[in-house]
């Protein structure tokens, strides 16, 4: 009976903060964008494993993505029973005690999958998910930090750069690649995209803002918040552009080397569809996504092309 009612509580929690099929499309698309990214821009050839190693990797960012659901879900509580009464530890279909345990079992699925890989890589994605769970903390007991959103990202997105950078290490690992500085520049292009997605999350004209609601446009202005939204989208494409180089590709490289210039369409239709339904609040997280996906795409596109593709 406590199994079942075990199961019940986190088929009810996944069915209300973690539906499956989005978040692990999510964690194959950011560990393929960002492993095919760093293997094209090393040069034309290098192969691209789809093999067990690589499965390992996708879900390895598949349960952490729950895992950070799961650490949210108790930070964001007080915020979420004001503007989220359908979150399952709102609503009580979980307790709190339920996410932690989740939380803990998560925390050591991923150590046990990493414990096969080196030191270095297991060092990092511990210390991502102690991090996360420490922010937890550092918030409650400083709640100014919280409601500081600017503060607030800047503490909290290091969560999202570590695990990009274990896809660097996890993909210098598994591969013949030394590392080089422009990885680095493409784990930038990879934060200027999320910075963007987050900002299209949280951004509204003045008089479509619900009283307590967490706005970038609150803070900085709405035209100034949609201004920087709209320069880290243009930022990421940049550096892609760079690290692309089509001027030096040939053939259909040079076409898939083009591919980040699709980021702007959806940032750019976006900004202008905000600014001209001024009527309506215009939801803006879809703009958001499309942008995403378009990086996710043009990584794992070229890194088709470029790369010389091994299976198992």
């Amino acid at each position: 009976m406590h199994i079942r009612n075990f199961n019940l509580r986190l088929s009810g929690f996944i069915k209300g903060s973690f539906p499956i099929w989005p978040h692990f499309s999510y964690a194959a698309a950011l560990f393929l964008a960002l492993e095919g990214g760093f293997l094209a821009i090393s040069g034309r050839g290098n192969s691209w494993k789809f093999n067990i190693p690589m499965l390992a990797g996708i879900a390895t960012l598949f349960i952490a993505t729950f895992y950070l659901r799961c650490l949210d879900e108790v930070k964001d509580l007080d915020y979420d029973q004001k503007y989220n009464p359908d979150r399952p530890l709102v609503n009580g279909t979980v307790s709190t005690g339920d996410v932690y345990i989740y939380a803990a079992f998560t925390f050591i699925m991923i150590a046990a999958i990493n414990s096969f890989t080196t030191s270095v890589i297991l060092g990092i994605i511990i210390f991502q998910m102690i991090y996360a769970a420490f922010l937890i903390k550092l918030e409650k007991n400083a709640p100014s930090i919280a409601e500081n959103m600017l503060f607030n990202l800047i503490i909290t997105h290091p969560v999202n750069i570590l695990l990009a950078v274990y896809v660097l290490l996890f993909t210098l690992n598994h591969s013949s690649l030394e590392f080089e500085i422009n990885h680095v520049a493409l784990i930038i292009a990879n934060i200027f995209a999320f910075l963007h997605f987050e900002f299209t999350r949280k951004i509204a004209w003045p008089e479509f803002e619900i009283k307590g609601e967490k706005l970038y446009t609150r803070i900085i202005g709405t035209k100034n918040a949609m201004f920087l939204c709209f320069i880290f989208a243009l930022l990421s494409c940049t550096i892609l552009l760079f690290l692309f180089t089509p001027w030096e590709q040939k053939g259909l490289g040079f076409w898939t080397s083009l591919l980040p210039l699709t980021m702007l369409f959806p940032s750019l239709s976006g900004m202008a569809s905000f600014f001209k339904k001024r009527k309506i609040r215009l939801n803006m997280t879809p703009y958001g996504e499309n942008f995403l996906t378009c990086f996710f795409v043009s990584n794992i596109i070229h890194g088709l092309v470029i790369n010389d593709l091994q299976l198992f």
